[in-house]
């Protein structure tokens, strides 16, 4: 199939072609663009090779077995140098790949193979070479699961072979088909690469990581904006990206990942425009960190729906209006810190449900209201060792405070002109 009308038409390769295989399984799949493969394309700069590129020329000539481990009725002399290249990355000569088996064929399992594009897109999109760790990334013949910061289970995919994959593009079976028959293989379940130097772009080939239950690559220099495809990773239950470069929107798509727990997105200081509602999807949400962004617009009232929440972080954006009366349907929350906004009107009387309350932080915003009404009375009223409203800070310093709390554990002086 073809990404659009004007696009080239895409033949199936023969079975021998690993390069053109790949090439169509993942365009195919729209795990990657046509536009990713200038020379499919016709477009973009022929002279400077893209990650997707570099990726597929690594899985087809750099990706081979080493002598050391091939079977032992191959017949194939066996080199106790490795193959006699102090280089693991460099291409094989010719009579080497001719005594070589490649890592991947079409015989391989077509998840497996989207598997391996994957990691090594993200190796190149995000300048693996600059990492302060990249121990095992691709090097030849290692299975990706064995690359530092990644961690695999053995999970039963559907199995078909990547030729298999070529023959009916259009009926790959999903991840999750119990119908079909399945093969046992080490899939990756995490990437922990934190404060590692990773910069450039979180690629959209993520995606063809399905099993992905945790994405943590906090305090590091991603750029670009997140990927609309992470919307796809429905088993993710947490995703770290806080402390990075990121720039854009918050993907509406990433309110379908329906098994997701912890977001963080705080200190990512090109990350604007609104929090898309479809957050308010995240049923199973306990850790949302939107903090130190530049998000502007309304709470959406969605997230009132988020009752597993335990900590809400929107400090320090440019988030106003009113705050909304669904937040008090938020009855585990503990921790809630809005300060730093320019948020409007009172406290809405609906958060006296909010019983396990133990941090609220509204200071320097353009609130007005009375919590000795009923916010102290519920601080003084509350049973020993709670903990509710422990640490209260709001506008309440000065002769004329926006706000009246004899109780605020910690008192500020904001005027607005």
């Amino acid at each position: 199939p073809s990404a659009t009308s004007s696009s080239p038409v895409m033949e199936i390769p023969p079975p021998n072609d690993l390069a053109s295989a790949i090439e169509y399984h993942v365009i195919a799949q729209e795990i990657s663009n046509i536009a990713s493969f200038p020379e499919m394309s016709g477009s973009g700069d022929p002279t400077t090779m893209s990650a997707q590129e570099k990726a597929r020329d690594f899985l087809v000539f750099r990706d081979y077995l080493p002598l050391t481990v091939m079977d032992e009725e191959d017949d194939v002399p066996k080199n106790p140098n490795g193959g006699g290249n102090d280089d693991p990355l460099a291409i094989p000569n010719n009579d080497l790949k001719q005594q070589q088996k490649p890592y991947l064929t079409t015989a391989t399992s077509a998840y497996r193979v989207a598997q391996r594009f994957a990691t090594s897109v993200l190796y190149y999109a995000t300048d693996g070479d600059n990492w302060e760790t990249s121990q095992l990334w691709l090097e030849p013949g290692v299975h990706e699961c064995n690359f530092i910061g990644v961690t695999c289970e053995e999970i039963a995919v559907p199995a078909v072979t990547l030729e298999e994959a070529l023959e009916s593009p259009n009926e790959l079976p999903h991840h999750d088909d119990p119908e079909f028959d399945s093969t046992m293989e080490q899939m990756i379940v995490a990437i922990d690469l934190p404060e590692n130097n990773i910069g450039g772009s979180l690629p959209q080939e993520i995606m063809a990581l399905p099993y992905l239950r945790r994405l943590a690559l906090w305090s590091n220099a991603v750029g670009g904006s997140l990927p609309t495809q992470l919307g796809r990773l429905t088993r993710l239950t947490g995703l770290h990206m806080d402390d990075n470069m990121l720039a854009g929107n918050i993907p509406r798509q990433i309110g379908q990942m329906s098994e997701l727990t912890d977001l963080y997105l705080q200190f990512n200081k090109g990350i604007a425009g609104r929090i898309p509602a479809e957050l308010g999807n995240l049923a199973k949400l306990e850790r949302l960190r939107l903090s130190n962004m530049s998000l502007r617009g309304p709470v959406p009232t969605a997230l009132g729906k988020l009752t597993n929440l335990v900590d809400l972080s929107l400090q320090d954006n440019r988030l106003g209006r009113s705050l909304p009366a669904e937040l008090g349907n938020l009855t585990n929350l503990e921790s809630m810190l809005l300060n730093g906004n320019i948020f409007t009107g009172d406290i809405p009387m609906s958060w006296k449900s909010l019983g396990k309350l133990k941090r609220l932080e509204i200071q320097y915003n353009e609130l007005k209201s009375d919590m000795d009404e009923w916010v102290c009375p519920l601080r003084e009223n509350a049973p020993e060792g709670s903990g509710l409203f422990e640490v209260m800070k709001a506008d309440c310093k000065g002769d004329e405070p926006r706000i009246t709390c004899s109780c605020c554990t910690e008192c500020f002086a904001y005027f607005v002109s």
